[in-house]
């Protein structure tokens, strides 16, 4: 599994044939969990994520049949209601995609997902304790360092007053909106992604 912004140095072309590019919500977490790991050290944390709907989900309210298991119906969540309807919670398996680029993170950060009845555009609501005290000005800047120095597009800072439709044709994997970032007691970071 590769994603850019985490992992890609470690592509070997004589050994590496077959590349899996991880789900969306990894693609937009694991670069910001590196940052934060490498500069603050994560100790634990929760990811929430809201994700549009998918093709598989219901317009009204129905059966929830697997998509990837052809006959299977789901019982353990509610993702058969109406798409357009409702905030849908659900399981995720972000963190552990997140895990197989960053196998050093400690595996102490739980995950939790909504499936929200917009079309496109995901956000996801990061909570790290961190090792070393912490600021707003030095995680900025950690993020404003690597924005600078990065090979690909994969993170952007903003402090503009945006909503999720905003960011339709944006080609950055995480989007860090400032307006949201906090932090208490220089230790538990606070960070919302698009």
């Amino acid at each position: 599994t590769m994603i850019l912004g985490v992992n890609e140095n470690e592509y070997l072309p004589h050994k590496h044939h077959l590349l899996a590019s991880s789900i969306c919500d990894a693609t937009a977490i694991a670069p910001v969990a590196k940052i934060i790991n490498e500069h603050f050290g994560i100790k634990l944390g929760y990811v929430t994520t809201l994700h549009p709907w998918l093709s598989y989900q219901n317009l009204m309210d129905g059966p929830s049949s697997s998509w990837s298991v052809p006959g299977e119906v789901y019982h353990h969540y509610a993702l058969g209601r109406s798409a357009i309807g409702n905030i849908i919670p659900k399981p995720t398996s972000a963190m552990e995609a997140v895990f197989k680029v960053l196998p050093k993170l400690t595996k102490e950060i739980g995950s939790f997902s909504y499936r929200t009845p917009t079309q496109i555009i995901g956000s996801a609501d990061l909570s790290f304790i961190v090792e070393k005290s912490a600021t707003k000005k030095d995680l900025i800047k950690s993020f404003k360092d690597y924005q600078k120095n990065q090979k690909y597009q994969i993170l952007k800072i903003s402090n503009s007053p945006l909503v999720s439709m905003d960011y339709i044709g944006e080609e950055y994997s995480a989007i860090v909106d400032t307006r949201w970032l906090d932090i208490i007691n220089s230790e538990l970071i606070k960070i919302v992604l698009w």
